[in-house]
C-alpha cells in the first residue's frame, strides 16, 4: 500500500477544511518537509531536506535554476546520520519499514543575483532521492535576500533589506 499525503494549506487540527484538499500516493521513499534559509551576504542556500525511507542511505541531488539555465548543483546522503546500531535497531527491534532522515546541504550560488521589489528573480530548486524502493522529487522556489530590524541614521526603527 502506498504512502497517502494530505495536503492543505489551511488544514489545522480541530478546523474545518474550507478549500480544495487532495490526496496523493508517494513512493515508499519520499520527500517530507523542506527548509530554506538563504545567506544574501555570501550568496548561499541553507537547504534541509528531510526524507522518509527505508532505514539506510539513499542519495540526494539538487539543482537550482535561474531560469532554465542550471546556477549550481549539490549532492548529499540521506540516512547518514543513521549508525549502523540504529539502523539494526530500527529493521530488527522495532521491525521498522521507514525512518525520517534528514541532511543539510550549503550551495554556493555563483555571481548571485539579489532579489528586490524592482527585481525579483526567484531561483527555481530541484531536490531528487532514489532509493531501493522508488525516487521522488520536489521543486521549489527562492529568493535570494536578506531582512533585518535594526535602527536607522536616525535611531529610529526600520527594516533592512540587503543591509539597506
Amino acid at each position: 500500500i502506498p504512502a497517502l499525503h494530505l495536503w492543505s494549506a489551511a488544514y489545522r487540527a480541530g478546523s474545518v477544511i474550507a478549500q480544495t484538499v487532495w490526496v496523493e500516493p508517494v513512493s515508499p521513499s519520499h520527500i517530507a518537509p523542506m527548509k530554506m534559509v538563504t545567506a544574501a551576504d555570501t550568496g548561499v542556500l541553507h537547504l534541509r531536506v528531510a526524507a522518509r525511507l527505508n532505514p539506510g542511505q539513499v542519495p540526494v541531488s539538487v539543482t537550482v535554476l535561474n531560469g532554465n539555465a542550471p546556477v549550481a548543483t549539490a549532492t548529499g546522503t540521506l540516512g547518514s546520520e543513521l549508525s549502523g546500531e540504529a539502523k539494526d535497531t530500527l529493521l530488527h527491534w522495532y521491525k521498522a519499514t521507514s525512518a525520517l532522515t534528514v541532511t543539510t546541504l550549503d550551495i554556493p550560488i555563483p555571481k548571485a543575483h539579489l532579489w528586490t521589489p524592482d527585481d525579483p528573480l526567484l531561483y527555481t530548486v530541484t531536490v531528487t532521492i532514489k532509493g531501493d524502493d522508488g525516487s521522488d522529487t520536489v521543486q521549489s522556489y527562492f529568493g535570494l535576500r536578506s531582512l533585518r530590524v535594526g535602527k536607522d541614521a536616525k535611531g529610529k526603527t526600520a527594516l533592512f533589506r540587503q543591509g539597506k
